[in-house]
């Protein structure tokens, strides 16, 4: 991964709304940061400018040595778990993993390599997950909700993002 320097990063809505008021802070390389406040403050807007996914009105956003205020999602290799579990519930597990590297248009042997590490990876860290099968519903005789298993889909997907860093 790299550092991401958040610079006097400001938000304002065309409406004059002001969302985010000049974030200053640094998340060091392998760093686990946590973004927390009152709803409403500005906290998911701060990420989805960080992920690019909103449009930074003044302030500098860094990965790495790279100001990427102008650069878009998909080149910033970023992941980020939505609160309401962006995934597709048509897709099976293995093909919500796939998914990131199919838009980057990786080869179909190269996205089963990669599917399959990141599976082997979860289920070494007893999230729950079988490489050939998707979540177990239940873990030691006790169930596992919907909304966990969501929930660890997510990590997943953010996971093998992480470590296929890009395609």
């Amino acid at each position: 991964m790299a550092v991401i320097e958040v610079d006097s990063v400001t938000k304002r809505f065309p409406d004059g709304t002001l969302a985010v008021d000049s974030a200053d802070f640094t998340i060091e390389d392998g760093e686990f940061f946590i973004l927390v406040g009152p709803s409403g403050c500005g906290k998911s807007t701060l990420l989805n400018m960080i992920v690019g996914l909103e449009d930074i009105s003044e302030g500098t956003l860094k990965i790495g040595d790279r100001v990427v205020n102008d650069l878009d999602p998909k080149d910033r290799n970023l992941a980020m778990v939505f609160q309401n579990y962006a995934l597709y519930p048509h897709l099976s597990v293995r093909e919500n993993m796939a998914f990131p590297l199919r838009l980057k248009k990786v080869p179909d042997e190269e996205v089963k390599r990669r599917v399959d590490e990141a599976a082997r990876f979860c289920a070494q860290d007893r999230l729950a997950i079988s490489p050939q099968c998707g979540f177990a519903s239940s873990v030691a005789g006790n169930p596992i909700s919907e909304d966990d298993q969501k929930r660890k889909l997510s990590l997943v997907v953010e996971t093998a993002v992480e470590i296929w860093g890009s395609a």
